[in-house]
């Protein structure tokens, strides 16, 4: 399922083969030397990346994190203990947990790898820079926070999915051909339409309309009736309107999956089969970006070794509720991730993906349907 590409996973047959060559090593002389030096390798290891509970949870989020490191609901679950998730104790782990600093996830090279693939003529790539992005967001401190750590990460990911989807991987600071539409609605009477302004995409996630520039420039400090123009002219202002939008229309449903921000942002244009390319599209560069902060493969590598020494790693994870799946890496979830090939126990799928209640591939979980290339329904 698209919601959990953030999530803690040792999905990489890279580590999986190296990790069964050393456990073969192991078998044949597994002394107490050895066994010794993993384990303070692999300590040294998790004191750099934060403490060790964490490593046996990568829950979906409305799923707790129990004290053992299992992902399940009840008591058991979100009591007594509860990491994270919706714990029964509000004062513990997941009622703190307000995400990670943006900053720390946008990274330069994040920044630039994105811009980098964009034509060199083009207006955007000067235009738009990280440390703009930065300041833009230091206005939004609401912006990927309130949750765990991976749902601030599927946020901002999804966040970047779709600016990169609106400009062409940064390429545009305004729609083309925008000057040629009317964007003015007429009839709404609190926002008025001023003469000779053209309301047309413009900045990084393509604001249009007088209603949506009124409200915005009135929230970040400019006259967005009568100067429109400066969404494409500063770069800070640029990101405001976007983070002043998705913050207003987009935020609120994340937690619903990555097709509900597409449904809030062009739904009317995109979902229900009109448009499957665009909303293919998004939904690549929202796993793509996902996929480039999943934790370092070095700690999943040194638990892999540690594991090895004591058997087969992937049931060491194991201990879901009976309603969940337990996929061939050992995590506890829902959908083909979990319940495809390789699902060890739970209501596995058999000769194939289940159909979904809407009658389209996937598995209707707690919070919606899966979005995959053939549902365009924008449901999940």
């Amino acid at each position: 399922m698209y919601y959990h590409y953030c999530q803690v996973s040792a999905r990489t047959t890279t580590i999986r083969t190296q990790t069964q060559a050393i456990s073969s090593i192991m078998a044949n002389s597994p002394t107490p030397t050895m066994l010794a030096l993993l384990a303070l390798g692999l300590t040294l290891i998790l004191s750099a990346a934060g403490p060790a509970a964490a490593q046996n949870c990568g829950c979906q989020s409305n799923l707790c994190c129990s004290k053992h490191g299992y992902c399940g609901t009840g008591n058991d679950y979100c009591g007594e203990g509860c990491r994270e998730g919706p714990c029964y104790n509000k004062g513990g782990s997941s009622g703190g947990n307000t995400g990670v600093p943006v900053e720390s996830v946008v990274t330069e090279q994040f920044f630039n790898g994105i811009k980098n693939q964009a034509p060199n003529n083009c207006v955007g790539k000067s235009f738009y820079t990280r440390q703009s992005f930065i300041n833009a967001a230091r206005s939004y401190s609401g912006f990927a926070k309130g949750r765990s750590n991976d749902d601030s990460k599927r946020e901002i990911a999804a966040f970047f999915a779709h600016i990169t989807h609106e400009t062409g991987h940064m390429c545009y600071t305004e729609e083309i051909n925008g000057a040629s539409r009317d964007y003015c609605d007429r009839n709404n009477k609190q926002w008025p339409c001023q003469p000779g302004k053209a309301y047309f995409g413009r900045g990084p996630i393509q604001i249009s309309w007088n209603y949506n520039y009124g409200p915005a420039g009135q929230a970040i400090g400019f006259d967005g009736l009568r100067n429109p123009e400066r969404v494409s002219q500063d770069p800070t202002i640029a990101f405001k309107t976007a983070l002043w939008f998705w913050m207003n229309n987009v935020h609120q449903v994340m937690p619903q999956g990555f097709g509900a921000t597409i449904r809030a942002i062009n739904g009317n244009l995109e979902c229900n089969g009109k448009n499957p390319g665009a909303v293919n599209a998004r939904i690549n560069y929202y796993k793509d970006y996902c996929r480039q902060w999943r934790p370092m493969l070095a700690l999943v590598f040194g638990l892999a070794l540690l594991l090895s020494a004591a058997g087969p790693a992937a049931a060491q994870n194991c201990g879901c509720s009976p309603d969940l799946c337990c996929s061939k890496w050992g995590w506890c979830g829902l959908g083909g991730d979990y319940c495809g090939d390789g699902c060890q126990s739970g209501p596995c799928y058999r000769g194939g993906n289940a159909v979904g209640v809407d009658g389209l591939a996937g598995r209707k979980a707690a919070a919606g349907v899966d979005v995959t290339e053939s549902n365009n329904n924008c449901s999940r």
